[in-house]
């Protein structure tokens, strides 16, 4: 906060329109400098899965991403260029809320396939490169930001 002090001889009376605008200086909360803000920052946004990389063998995986939007009068989704708002000037990785379930490595994955069940020469699959997402932007328990979609594994392989 830049308050300056440049009250000489009376101050005269506070006004309501004075304190509102000392509530809301003092009120102001300070906005991480990692993650984007304004216009370029929506909480729920379009965005194209890049890359993935494994955390639990075969069931649960970090996604790098980056903003996207719809090409001219197409059906095409592609990165937006020069957004702000993408893994790689975040650093934050983004998580599928879908996999969750696999985390503690149980016997279920998400959402809802026993995994046991998923038949010799299949396996869970990662998120397509190049599949486009709605990106929900969260803080976590500790106000940190997260990134996390929530999109169904396909299963894939071959018969044994």
């Amino acid at each position: 906060m830049d308050i300056k002090a440049n009250i000489k001889g009376r101050f005269g009376p506070l006004t309501p329109r004075a304190f509102n605008a000392m509530a809301n200086k003092v009120n102001e909360k300070a906005k991480p400098t990692t993650i984007p803000t304004g216009a370029d920052s929506p909480t729920v946004f379009l965005a194209i899965i890049l890359d993935n990389e494994e955390i639990i063998a075969d069931r649960q995986w970090k996604y790098e991403w980056a903003r996207a939007n719809q090409a001219n009068d197409t059906d095409y989704f592609q990165e937006l260029p020069d957004a702000s708002l993408t893994y790689e000037n975040t650093q934050a990785y983004a998580y599928n809320g879908c996999e969750a379930v696999q985390q503690e490595e149980g016997s279920i994955d998400g959402p809802g396939i026993t995994h046991t069940s998923i038949p010799a020469g299949f396996a869970l699959q990662p998120i397509a490169d190049g599949t486009c997402v709605l990106m929900l932007k969260v803080p976590d328990s500790n106000g940190v930001l997260r990134f996390v979609f929530s999109v169904a594994n396909a299963i894939d392989g071959e018969c044994s």
